[in-house]
C-alpha cells in the first residue's frame, strides 16, 4: 500500500489497518514500514535504485510510513497493534544505532545514519501515545 492524501481517508477505516499488518507477515519484514508488499518484480524499473525486488522504494522499509500507520492505529482505537509496531520500529532504530533513511526487510539500515526527517513522525506517534496513556486515568 502506497501512501498517498487520498489513502489517509482508507487507512482510517479499521478493515484497511488489517492490511499493511498482512503484507509485513507476507514479506516477512521487520516493521509494518513497507511501502510496497509484494515488490514488483526485478527488472519492472529501470533505475538501478529500484531494479531489483526489495530494494529502495521497490519493496523496502520506511519509518516515516510506518509511523502514519501507528498513528492510524491510535486514532481508530487499535492501541495494542500501535504499540507492538512502535516498538518494532524503536527497537530496528536502536539497534542500529542511528535513523536510517531506510531499511531492508531484515531490518539492515540504508541510506544517511542521521536521517532525521522521520523524526517528527515519531514524535506525533508518541505525542499520540502520550494523550492516550493519559486519558487512561
Amino acid at each position: 500500500m502506497l501512501y498517498s492524501p487520498a489513502s489517509q481517508t482508507i487507512l482510517r477505516q479499521s478493515k484497511s489497518l488489517k492490511l499493511p499488518k498482512k503484507e509485513k507477515k507476507q514479506v516477512n519484514a521487520s516493521t509494518i514500514g513497507c511501502v510496497l508488499a509484494p515488490a514488483y518484480p526485478a527488472g519492472f524499473f529501470e533505475n538501478p535504485g529500484t531494479d531489483e525486488e526489495y530494494e529502495y522504494q521497490n519493496g523496502d522499509q520506511w519509518d516515516w510510513f510506518a509511523g502514519r500507520l501507528i498513528l492510524e492505529e491510535f486514532l481508530n482505537g487499535r492501541n495494542e497493534d500501535a504499540l507492538i509496531h512502535l516498538r518494532e520500529v524503536a527497537t530496528q532504530d536502536n539497534n542500529l544505532g542511528g535513523f536510517y533513511e531506510w531499511c531492508t526487510l531484515n531490518g539492515t539500515g540504508k541510506g544517511s545514519p542521521t536521517f532525521f526527517g522521520k523524526c517528527w513522525r515519531a514524535w506525533a506517534v508518541c505525542n499520540r501515545r502520550v494523550l492516550w496513556c493519559g486519558s487512561l486515568g
